[in-house]
C-alpha cells in the first residue's frame, strides 16, 4: 500500500474518528485500550462508512500494521490455542503512549473480547477480594434466555448424580490463555444470573461483572468455576460481613430456586451465621419445597462433591 495513503486528508480524517472512540470508555466500548481484532474490524469498517472513504482506503491488516509501525498499537501475547487459531482471535492494544512492556489485567482482555459480556466466578471473587487465592483461571459470561424450570424431584437427582470428571466441559468454552491462564466463556440463563455492575478502573476501562452477592450465590451452583471448595469456603468467610441482605434477598426472591435457599440455610448453620428477618423467611421457604421422608431429597451444599455430614433440618451434605 502506497505510503500517500497514510499521509492524506482521508488518514486524517480516519484517524480523528479513531481518537474519539478509543479517548474513552462507553458502555458499547468498556475497554477502549484492549481490542480483539474482530472488534477493530467493526470499528474500522463504521469510520469508513461515516466518514465516506474510499474505497481504496486501507483495508483493516494494512491499518494495523501501519499503526503498529508508528508507534499506536501493540499485539498484546496472547497464546493460541492451536497453531490454526485465525487471526481474528489477536488482541491489541491501543494507545499512544503505551510501552512494550505495560502490564494488561486479564480482566480488561476479557471484557475486551466480549464488550457485552459479564465476569463472573473466580475472577470476580478475586477482584471483590473474596479470596486470597491467586485465580487460576477467568470467566466471562453471555445471558442467554432460560430453557428449563429448575425446581423438581428429577432436577434433584439429576444434580446428586453431578460429577465433575468432564472438567473441561464444566468450565466453558476455553477461548485463549494469557499469562499461562486459561480464559472462559460461557453462556449463563438470564434467570439465573441477575446481579452485576459496571466498575470504572480508569478513563478507558469499564469492567460488567458480578455483585459480591451474585459471586457468592454462584459458588453454590459452579463451585469448580469459583475455584473448588476451599475458595467456596473462604469467599463464604470473607462476603458474610460485607453482603447487603436485602439485596441478597431481592435476588434470592428473582431467580427463585428453591436449592439454593436449602444450600444457604445449612451453610449459614455451618458457619454460625444469624441472618437478618426478610433473608432468613426467604431461605425459611426452602423447607417447603422437599419431603423430609424422601430418601432421594438429600443434596451436596456444592455440587458435585461428596460431603460427609447430613444437615437434617435442610437435608444438605455439609463438610
Amino acid at each position: 500500500m502506497p505510503q500517500s495513503n497514510f499521509t492524506s486528508h482521508n488518514w486524517e480524517s480516519f484517524l480523528n474518528s479513531l481518537s474519539s472512540i478509543i479517548s474513552k470508555a462507553t458502555p458499547d466500548y468498556p475497554s477502549t485500550r484492549c481490542w480483539s481484532r474482530k472488534s477493530l474490524a467493526t470499528i474500522v469498517q463504521k469510520i469508513k462508512r461515516e466518514r465516506k472513504l474510499p474505497s481504496t482506503f486501507p483495508n483493516t491488516p494494512e491499518i494495523l500494521t501501519h499503526l503498529k509501525n508508528i508507534g499506536w498499537a501493540y499485539k498484546l501475547d496472547v497464546d493460541p490455542l492451536s497453531n490454526k487459531t485465525p487471526p481474528s482471535k489477536d488482541f491489541y492494544l491501543l494507545d499512544i503512549t503505551a510501552a512494550h512492556e505495560i502490564k494488561i489485567d486479564p480482566l480488561e482482555l476479557m471484557q475486551a473480547y466480549k464488550p457485552k459480556g459479564i465476569i463472573c466466578y473466580m475472577s470476580a471473587l478475586t477482584y471483590h477480594s473474596l479470596t486470597s487465592q491467586l485465580p487460576t483461571q477467568h470467566h466471562i459470561a453471555v445471558l442467554v434466555k432460560p430453557t428449563k424450570t429448575y425446581e423438581s424431584p428429577k432436577t434433584i437427582r439429576k444434580e446428586n448424580k453431578k460429577t465433575f470428571t468432564d472438567k473441561k466441559s464444566s468450565l466453558g468454552d476455553l477461548v485463549f490463555n494469557f499469562q499461562n491462564q486459561p480464559c472462559y466463556l460461557t453462556r449463563r440463563s438470564q434467570s439465573r444470573l441477575v446481579g452485576y455492575q459496571t466498575r470504572i478502573t480508569g478513563p478507558r476501562t469499564r469492567l460488567r461483572l458480578t455483585t459480591i452477592e451474585q459471586c457468592l450465590l454462584d459458588t453454590l451452583h459452579k463451585p469448580i468455576c469459583c475455584g473448588g471448595v476451599p475458595v467456596v469456603l473462604e469467599a463464604w468467610q470473607e462476603g458474610l460481613p460485607r453482603i447487603d441482605e436485602e439485596l441478597l434477598t431481592s435476588y434470592l426472591l428473582q431467580i427463585n430456586y428453591p436449592l439454593y435457599f436449602r444450600r444457604l440455610g445449612a451453610l449459614f448453620e455451618l458457619l454460625d451465621y444469624t441472618p437478618g428477618g426478610d433473608l432468613e423467611k426467604t431461605i425459611a421457604l426452602g423447607l417447603e419445597s422437599f419431603d423430609q421422608n424422601d430418601p432421594n431429597a438429600s443434596i451436596a451444599l456444592l455440587p458435585g462433591f461428596n460431603f460427609p455430614t447430613l444437615n437434617k433440618k435442610w437435608q444438605v451434605l455439609t463438610p
